[in-house]
């Protein structure tokens, strides 16, 4: 049995790759100046493709007609060309998702997909599990029912919002506000979760599982209850690597936590070692005339590798969310910086939320 579930799910994958002719399925880079740019697989590659468009070009979203404008970056389309030119464009799956999709579907039950949403006030909070109560587990506390042939639209609509593109094991939650997606099985290696922001984005996937599920009276309840809960807002952020901490900076302390607002404040903090084809990703000429970097400092026998998540900001309050992961080394010492430079605002803070926990807090 396993057997067949390992090949049916490659067989999946093979389909959601292979794409007709004239055919484009990549995630949007850039749709302006009459020209659309993509990220798409060609020849097995990960290619930036480029077609121009028209006023005349056909855009369809779930089925109704759309404008090129109202395409978001990092959307999958689905476009159909001729030479170089876009002629139709269609919302598309990212292979990944589609075929996550199709492999769950043939063992679609017990599943359950949980929906978690925490709100910037102590005690905002609430819990909702859609599906079934896995085989030997304890029911959830709020359970909705979900019927069984409803399960493969709940897993379309998963693939088509992103969620099983991005959804990975699960890991630190963010800092709140945010919307935690969990989907499990009775198969430990489906558990899959996806951590979000609250933004207005994040609860229009909400609404429209609510569309596709209509008997889901609770997630009502639960729409209704995080309905004046305020929204974050992402930004738009860039990490910069190819600097060292300079030892005359801080060399006793353990931790940094830094707003630099130009030049002279960066480059008493940083230096650059520049080598033959550097291609570390370096802060512009004029970064500071539109942004300002925050940066965290770890010092210790600890190295320190970090992702960032995300960057939000709610009421003024600029939050940098980011993962760090460590590799200790007792014969060496480290002084590991995150830099991150930001779009200049009317911030009013900024907080370091460290794999889920805001660990400081700068006034602005």
């Amino acid at each position: 049995m396993k057997r067949l579930v390992i090949v049916a799910g490659l067989l999946a994958v093979t389909a959601a790759l292979a794409e007709p002719p004239n055919t484009y399925v990549g995630k949007l880079v850039a749709a302006e100046g009459g020209k659309l740019t993509l990220r798409a697989k060609v020849d097995f590659q990960d290619k930036l493709v480029e077609l121009t468009t028209t006023d005349a070009t056909s855009v369809q979203w779930d089925g109704q007609p759309a404008t090129l404008a109202g395409l978001k970056r990092g959307a999958w389309l689905r476009v159909t060309f001729d030479g170089g030119r876009a002629v139709f464009i269609k919302r598309g799956l990212c292979p990944l998702a589609e075929a996550r999709a199709e492999q769950q579907k043939l063992h679609p039950w017990p599943l359950s997909l949980t929906i978690s949403v925490s709100g910037p006030k102590d005690g905002q909070s609430a819990e909702l599990t859609l599906g079934t109560a896995l085989d030997g587990a304890p029911a959830p506390a709020h359970l909705a029912a979900v019927a069984p042939d409803k399960a493969g639209a709940m897993l379309d609509y998963l693939a088509a919002e992103g969620f099983l593109e991005l959804a990975d094991k699960p890991i630190a939650p963010l800092a709140a506000p945010h919307c935690l997606l969990t989907l499990r099985t009775d198969r430990p290696l489906d558990l899959l979760a996806d951590d979000e922001p609250w933004t207005a984005e994040t609860r229009a996937r909400l609404d429209g599982l609510r569309s596709i599920l209509p008997d889901a009276k609770e997630l009502d309840r639960l729409l209704a209850q995080t309905k004046d809960w305020p929204l974050v807002t992402l930004v738009e952020h860039d990490e910069h690597d190819g600097y060292f901490v300079k030892n005359t900076f801080e060399p006793d302390a353990p931790t940094s936590f830094l707003a630099l607002r130009d030049q002279a404040a960066y480059n008493n903090v940083f230096g650059a070692g520049f080598v033959m084809d550097d291609r570390q990703h370096r802060l512009p000429k004029n970064a500071f005339a539109d942004s300002v970097v925050f940066a965290a400092i770890h010092r210790g026998h600890d190295f320190y590798e970090y992702r960032v998540r995300h960057v939000t900001v709610l009421d003024g309050v600029l939050r940098i969310e980011y993962l760090a992961n460590t590799h200790q080394n007792v014969d060496a010492t480290f002084a590991c910086p995150l830099i991150v430079r930001v779009p200049r605002g009317a911030y009013r803070a900024v907080e370091f939320a460290e794999n889920g926990k805001v660990v400081k807090r700068l006034a602005w």
